[in-house]
């Protein structure tokens, strides 16, 4: 799903991040950093059905930053952001 997000023009970076929903579970929120123009969660998932990705999988939130937070390995830290989303 990140792989499909990147492919968007207004995308520079992406992590997709699972936040906590009313009822228990978890949904999927993509953390974006934007190529020029900022995306809209709309852009993003139309973005996807274009590519005929299954909307089980599409993000239903939208954080945009500046950058994402890595390791020394360049590796994304999710848990830093999963941690960001439940604030």
């Amino acid at each position: 799903m990140e792989s499909a997000l990147l492919e968007h023009p207004a995308v520079r970076d992406v992590a997709l991040v699972g936040y906590p929903d009313a009822t228990g579970g978890e949904r999927a929120a993509a953390v974006v950093v934007a190529a020029a123009e900022p995306p809209t969660l709309t852009d993003l998932r139309d973005h996807l059905a274009a590519l005929g990705m299954t909307e089980w999988y599409w993000p239903t939130r939208l954080e945009l930053v500046a950058r994402l937070p890595r390791t020394a390995m360049g590796k994304v830290r999710k848990d830093v952001l999963a941690r960001s989303l439940t604030c």
